[in-house]
């Protein structure tokens, strides 16, 4: 307790004493030295804090109190711009340090899907704030904190091994990818009539659902595990013949039995090749739709998304189908791609946009 009401006094001292400085010297632009004080007592008490608990074995509430200070900067930065003398930039850095503070308190009390969820939350919020404010900064922190939460799903949930391995939790890593999908469809519809940044968050939702069915595909094609062997007994001590008597019986010697069954395999090639058949069927088709997508409502970023797709699904089948899969599946896989190609191909044909006089297609700069 006597700790807690230390770290209390100091930190309430340093926030009072970087704000009382712009509130009795009014300024149209922050000063440096306030700053440094905001930002140093931000740091100063998470860091002390934290390490202070723990040595008291109490971490849990080193933990709390660092989600409580950044509750208390978001407080400040809320509240300050109430206080016509202190500055603009003055009420962003303190709302920065909350936010900052509060990332490092979701990864301190949450993990897995949670903490996935939590930040893809976060810039959800981001978006929401920035429409409500009219302030395009505001809307940095989504992609921010959706970047965060993408980099924990490819390093815990769902990484790019998973595309060949399966995932090894695939409700967790369905969770994590749902939630990714939803707060970028959200901030997308947040964006308003920002072309671009509607364009960016649909285009990663659409990327994260296609990775999301990717990683399932894959996942419900994997071998069943191998059960486990019974641990072999020593064979008994052969028992010895009596010494042969003219006239005796002689003992009984029983044939030798069936040969034993063949061991499972380890891996089930088969069923994983399926799966990657199906996979590499699946980005060709998404890659077709988009294409007949984009060049019916005229979107030159879907159409170079459906391109780019197009290009990954012929390389993996390049790379990879024809190195790893057995002759039947190599088959399967490229005469599925060579069909779909000459689909998209027909398609662009058929629908790109034509002179007034319906004479030849237009070129892309006449466009």
């Amino acid at each position: 307790a006597g700790a807690l009401v230390v770290l209390v006094g100091f930190g309430s001292l340093g926030i009072a004493a970087a704000i009382g400085f712009d509130f009795r010297i009014a300024a149209q632009r922050v000063r440096v030295s306030s700053c440094i004080q905001l930002a140093s007592n931000a740091l100063v008490l998470a860091l002390v804090g934290y390490l202070a608990f723990e040595h008291l074995d109490h971490e849990t509430v080193g933990k709390v109190w660092t989600a409580a200070l950044a509750v208390a900067h978001l407080g400040v930065g809320v509240a300050a711009p109430r206080l016509p003398r202190v500055s603009a930039e003055l009420r962003r850095l303190a709302f920065v340090l909350g936010v900052g503070l509060a990332d490092v308190a979701l990864i301190l009390l949450l993990d897995d899907v949670a903490l996935a969820a939590s930040w893809a939350a976060a810039g959800v919020l981001f978006a929401l704030i920035a429409r409500r404010t009219t302030d395009p900064m505001w809307l940095l922190g989504a992609p921010l904190h959706l970047g965060f939460a993408l980099m924990h799903v490819l390093a815990i949930e769902a990484p790019a091994s998973a595309l060949v391995e399966g995932a090894d939790d695939m409700a967790e890593a369905a969770g994590a990818l749902a939630a990714l999908v939803v707060a970028c469809l959200a901030c997308a519809r947040l964006a308003g009539s920002d072309v671009r940044w509607r364009a960016a968050f649909a285009g990663s939702g659409a990327i994260v659902l296609l990775y999301l069915a990717s990683v399932g595909i894959i996942t419900a094609f994997q071998p069943d595990p191998v059960p486990q062997a019974a641990p072999v007994q020593p064979a008994p001590a052969p028992v010895q013949p009596p010494p042969y008597q003219p006239g005796a019986p002689q003992p009984y010697t029983p044939p030798p039995g069936p040969a034993p069954a063949p061991e499972a395999k380890v891996l089930d090639l088969d069923v994983r090749q399926q799966g990657q058949v199906l996979l590499s069927a699946l980005w060709s088709i998404v890659g077709l739709v988009a294409l007949v997508v984009g060049l019916r409502h005229d979107l030159k970023v879907l159409l170079l998304g459906a391109l780019g797709l197009l290009l990954v699904t012929v390389g993996k089948v390049l790379l990879y189908d024809l190195a790893a899969l057995e002759s039947e599946y190599r088959v399967i896989s490229f005469i599925g791609l060579g069909l779909l190609l000459l689909a998209g191909a027909f398609a662009y044909q058929r629908m790109r946009p034509r002179a007034a006089d319906g004479g030849p297609p237009l070129p892309s700069a006449a466009r």
